[in-house]
């Protein structure tokens, strides 16, 4: 599978719009257009956050004793294995 990448070198201000649509493009594409939009007023785009690393803790009700991974049925593992991946996905997002 190849990537299509498209360049577009700025000579003058004729290359500006279709440099833009390029950037706006990978912007939405990363849900980061708001941060890079120059248009969007100051102060309105929410802080960013780094996501917080699920924990065994999270895939039961909160318990006194710690949470083996050895304790956890099978449903509980997938569980935590989504939870994992989600939030490798939103840390990637962050980053």
């Amino acid at each position: 599978m190849s990537a299509n990448k498209t360049s577009v070198i700025l000579k003058d201000s004729k290359d500006w719009t279709k440099w833009v649509e390029i950037i706006k493009t990978a912007a939405l594409k990363h849900d980061i257009w708001k941060y890079v939009d120059l248009n969007t007023p100051k102060g309105s785009t929410p802080d960013l956050e780094e996501p917080i690393m699920p924990r065994l803790k999270n895939v039961r009700d909160p318990q006194p004793t710690p949470v083996l991974l050895s304790s956890l049925t099978i449903d509980e593992r997938e569980y935590f294995s989504s939870l994992l991946k989600d939030y490798k996905r939103l840390l990637k997002k962050y980053n």
